[in-house]
């Protein structure tokens, strides 16, 4: 076991032991390490386990230690306008996992975990992954119960928010410690990060120059990561209580926003594209808004923005090799992706994974049976069309919640709203599998928290249209410090 796998389990221990927010903080930290074996792979037969799914797991087990938790998240399951269509799709993918292996054994599958180095074709068969990317998946949907549970109490909320600057902030110190370590000969001090069995693409350079991975296995997963957590830093920045927190999210959204530009990954340049789209957006709705918050920026957000376009274009009017730089860039990231090696090799997976569904008459191979490219079609080829149809329908209806008559909880929504399209996006266009991910668990689940919410999250900043329509706020304990205590 390596020295950060050895840290990584004092700081789990300790903060069991201690409960309260320490625990949470460790779940959006943990998101940067996806290269660390917690476990040595020796003990688990090679199957990588990841300090996220180690927190997650804490976190939800912890949590299900209390009584109420218990009862409101079986309870919700039971209910489709709470969390039933979610609990409807584990069990379509739980069970595809289970008994469609081997009932379509011999469909031509590119495997999860290859024999050789080269990811041929093979027969679908029962296997390892079918166990480990149901766990996955199966963990994801809990922390999207525990989170609705959970987000429904104003501590948990504040406590919410600086657990997500900290993932934040981690996401930029693993980015700026690659890059420092690239820049001075020093990637060995990085070695010990980087335990994990699966392929690491962490040496790969484009146009000369080597990408920012980060602590992540390859640039397509540290790009998308900083653009998602850029995206919820900056349109969560309104509900942070002090100025000082405010600024950082200002500071972090532009760090993040350049590393992901600086990892040169094709999906994480049309994620800052969803960025700037849904920055425009939130800043049309602050402006609509009355008794929105942030509306006191919103002039000099806009005299920040012009004022950095402009000097933009002066900077390569006075030399025009930044922007012919920038522009060979995007060709060989974006427009001339299709002529890629890597772009022909996943697409074959999503042929072949395409193909397997249609030779199974559309009810799939079961939930890690193979591999693809494309969220889309990760979920229908996973868990058959039917199950395809009801992730759409989840989907949907996290995005269909109401505000719950709340104005915070509804400004709180429809910010979480936006973020969740940047992670969506970066699904869509690189999942491996039907599983969406703690990031994504953790917003929808939030979201599902804030919208059935009887108690709004308060803070000294918030418009007095807001403090005015708030009921005072009941006493509270930590949600996470006491197991025979509520969160509501």
């Amino acid at each position: 076991m390596t020295l950060p796998a050895v840290i990584f389990w004092i700081l789990l221990f300790g903060s069991l032991y201690r409960g309260g927010p320490m625990l949470l903080n460790m779940v959006f930290i943990a998101m940067s390490f996806g290269t660390l074996s917690v476990i040595p792979p020796a003990v688990t037969g090679g199957i990588t386990v990841l300090p996220e799914s180690i927190c997650a797991a804490a976190f939800v087990g912890r949590l299900l230690l209390n009584r109420n938790a218990y009862a409101w998240m079986l309870d919700a399951t039971l209910r489709f306008q709470k969390m039933g269509i979610l609990a409807l799709f584990m069990l379509i993918a739980l069970v595809g996992a289970v008994f469609l292996p081997t009932l379509f054994a011999g469909v031509p599958v590119i495997p999860f975990r290859p024999a050789g180095a080269v990811v041929l074709t093979s027969a679908l068969h029962a296997s390892t992954a079918n166990i480990t990317q149901s766990a996955y998946l199966l963990l994801s949907a809990l922390m999207v119960l525990a989170f609705a549970y959970a987000s429904r109490g104003a501590q948990f909320q504040r406590q919410l928010l600086r657990a997500m600057l900290y993932g934040a902030i981690t996401v930029v110190l693993t980015g700026v410690a690659d890059l420092v370590t690239q820049k001075a000969g020093l990637a060995a001090l990085l070695v010990p990060f980087r335990n994990a069995t699966y392929t690491l693409n962490i040496d790969d350079t484009i146009l000369g120059t080597q990408r920012i991975v980060g602590l992540m296995p390859e640039a397509s997963s540290y790009g998308p990561l900083c653009v998602s957590f850029a995206a919820l830093v900056l349109t969560l920045r309104p509900f942070y209580p002090t100025i000082t927190q405010r600024r950082l999210c200002m500071f972090l959204a532009a760090a993040l926003a350049l590393l992901g530009w600086l990892s040169t990954s094709s999906t994480a340049i049309l994620c800052l594209g969803v960025l700037g789209c849904i920055y425009v957006a939130d800043w049309v709705r602050r402006t609509l808004n009355a008794s929105a918050l942030g509306r006191s920026s919103l002039n000099v957000e806009l005299f920040i923005g012009i004022l950095i376009i402009t000097g933009v274009l002066v900077f390569v009017m006075f030399d025009p090799s930044v922007f012919e730089t920038i522009e060979a860039l995007l060709n060989k990231m974006i427009f001339q992706k299709t002529g890629s090696s890597s772009f022909a090799v996943r697409q074959q997976w999503n042929h072949v994974a395409w193909q397997a569904m249609l030779d199974t008459d559309g009810a799939g191979f079961g939930v890690g049976g193979s591999r693809s490219s494309n969220g889309v079609i990760a979920v229908f080829s996973n868990t058959g069309i039917l199950g395809g149809l009801v992730y759409c329908a989840f989907l949907l209806q996290a995005f269909l919640r109401p505000s719950g008559g709340m104005p915070w909880n509804a400004g709180m929504i429809s910010a979480l709203k936006l973020v969740l399209l940047v992670p969506l996006a970066s699904n869509v266009l690189t999942s491996t599998s039907p599983d969406f991910g703690l990031f994504i668990a953790t917003v929808i689940g939030t979201i599902t928290g804030l919208s059935l919410s009887r108690m709004p999250i308060r803070f000294d900043n918030a418009p007095a249209a807001h403090r005015a329509s708030q009921p005072p706020l009941a006493p509270e304990g930590p949600p996470l410090q006491s197991p025979a205590r509520s969160s509501t």
